[in-house]
C-alpha cells in the first residue's frame, strides 16, 4: 500500500519534471548524514516521517454488495484513509541548483493537487478513490527542526507533503439475503393491581 503509493510518486515525479538518464535520483530515505554525504549525483528525498489516520474520512456504516447470483449478500466495510506526511528535500552540490529542483517539484505538486487517474489505475486495487495532496501548509504534525535534529544533519529547505491514501484491512463477510420478514404481535390483558373488591 504504501510502497505502491511511493512507486506512483516516483513515477509521477519523473514524468512531470521530465527526468531522463537518471540525472535526478530519486529517494525514500532518511537523510541521515552518513547518507547525505555518499550522494553522487543530484537526489530529491521524500522522507516519510508520519502515518496517521485521517478520521474525519472513517466511514461509519458498511457498504453493501450483492452477489451476481442473488442468493447471498457481501458485508464489506468502508476503508480507513491513511494521512502520509513526506518531508520532499533537494541534494546537489549547488544551491541555485537546489532550489530550482525543489521549485520543479513544488510546482509539479501543485499542477495536481492528487495522484492522477492513470497512476491510481496503475497502482492501486481501489481505483474509484481519489489520492488527494496537500503541499507546504502549516497543519504539520511534527516541527521540522525535530526531525533534523534525529537525524544528526543540518537543516535544509524542505516541503511538507501529505497524501491522503485508502486502506482498508477488513476482510469482506458473506450472508444469506433476507427476502422475507415475520412480525409477530402478542396482546395481553393490562394486569390488574391493588386490592379487589370482595365477592359476595
Amino acid at each position: 500500500m504504501i510502497t505502491d503509493f511511493n512507486d506512483a510518486l516516483r513515477n509521477l515525479l519523473v514524468r512531470e519534471l521530465e527526468i531522463s538518464n537518471n540525472e535526478v535520483e530519486i529517494a525514500f530515505e532518511q537523510p541521515r548524514r552518513t547518507w547525505s554525504q555518499a550522494l553522487s549525483r543530484p537526489t530529491l528525498n521524500l522522507y516519510l516521517h508520519d502515518i496517521r489516520e485521517n478520521n474525519k474520512l472513517r466511514g461509519r456504516q458498511p457498504g453493501l454488495q450483492t452477489t451476481p447470483s442473488g442468493q447471498d449478500v457481501l458485508l464489506q466495510r468502508q476503508p480507513l484513509f491513511l494521512d502520509l506526511h513526506y518531508m520532499v528535500t533537494a541534494w546537489t552540490m549547488e544551491l541555485r541548483d537546489e532550489m530550482a529542483l525543489l521549485e520543479r517539484t513544488l510546482v509539479a505538486l501543485f499542477r495536481f493537487g492528487e495522484l492522477p487517474a492513470d497512476l491510481v489505475e496503475d497502482h492501486f486495487r481501489d481505483r474509484d478513490l481519489s489520492i488527494p495532496f496537500k503541499i507546504a501548509q502549516y497543519d504539520t504534525v511534527i516541527n521540522p527542526r525535530d526531525i533534523w535534529s534525529v537525524l544528526d544533519n543540518e537543516m535544509r529547505t524542505a516541503i511538507d507533503l501529505v497524501a491522503t491514501i485508502p486502506c482498508n484491512p477488513y476482510q469482506p463477510f458473506r450472508t444469506p439475503l433476507v427476502r422475507e420478514m415475520e412480525t409477530r404481535y402478542d396482546y395481553s390483558l393490562p394486569r390488574q393491581t391493588g386490592n379487589l373488591p370482595a365477592q359476595r
